[in-house]
């Protein structure tokens, strides 16, 4: 067993090369470490003829990392465990000074390519979107019925034309359908000056327009005004005083919850 040199610094790789002469095909035993030295690779055996003999050879690298003179023993025969090659002395020497200028800088030898960022930048714009488009559906949802429904200053114009048909109704100045078409007007008039999309062709076409915009008891008073208005109009009965204040008391709390624009 012969070794390519006889001193290595700690991690440089040494060759041993094993030759076993014999009659037959032989096998040398190498173990996973020799002494205070590490075996990197083991090559497989090769088996050669020569003047009537078998040549078994192998290459085996090994490497130290503990500085100082060490004994490298001898490698055994599969055939003949009691018999061993010839041992040896390796000198691991420390580290020179020098040593970054002999195999180079190990930065160099780094690639330091940071990794794709648009996984990260498509997976952000995602979130932007998803976040925009669910303050977009809340606000179609829940708060534009909190705007339509919430409490704000007086809508003075058409506060103005309630209070006068109020007076006219008390002093029977109307008739049920004159008041029933002045109300119904004052309603639409009401809901354009929102820009709440309503046709307003007919009273239950106004009635199914406004019952996904409107709080439950607001949009309940709506209907039941409207209702009797269309009852009104359409001469199915005459109301009575209180039945006509109702009506209009649900369309002035209706008016009077939404500010002027």
């Amino acid at each position: 067993m012969k070794p390519d040199k006889s001193s290595l610094v700690p991690g440089e790789p040494v060759m041993l090369n094993i030759t076993i002469t014999g009659e037959k095909a032989l096998l040398p035993i190498v173990p996973d470490t020799l002494g205070r030295f590490e075996v990197l690779r083991k090559s497989d055996v090769k088996h050669t003829s020569s003047e009537n003999k078998i040549l078994s050879t192998q290459t085996v690298v090994i490497t130290g990392f503990d500085t100082g003179r060490w004994r490298v023993p001898g490698i055994a025969i599969n055939e003949f465990p009691g018999i061993q090659s010839p041992h040896f002395d390796l000198l691991v020497n420390k580290m020179p000074a020098d040593s970054l200028k002999e195999y180079g800088n190990l930065k160099e030898l780094l690639s330091l390519t940071p990794p794709p960022q648009w996984p990260y930048l498509a997976a952000l714009l995602l979130a932007t979107l998803a976040s925009a488009f669910g303050a977009w559906y809340y606000w179609r949802r829940v708060l534009r019925k909190v705007q339509v429904a919430a409490p704000a200053a007086k809508n003075t114009e058409l506060g103005s034309l309630l209070v006068q048909l109020k007076d006219e109704w008390l002093a029977n100045k109307l008739t049920g359908k004159e008041f029933a078409d002045r109300l119904f007007g004052i309603t639409c008039m009401h809901f354009a000056q929102q820009g709440i999309p309503v046709r307003s062709k007919t009273g239950e076409e106004l009635i199914t327009d406004t019952r996904t915009l409107l709080d439950a008891g607001t949009w309940q008073g709506l209907a039941g005004s409207v209702r009797l208005c269309n009852a009104l109009r359409f001469g199915r009965f005459e109301a009575d005083k209180n039945e006509g204040l109702a009506a209009l008391q649900a369309i002035e709390e209706l008016v009077l919850k939404v500010p002027d624009h």
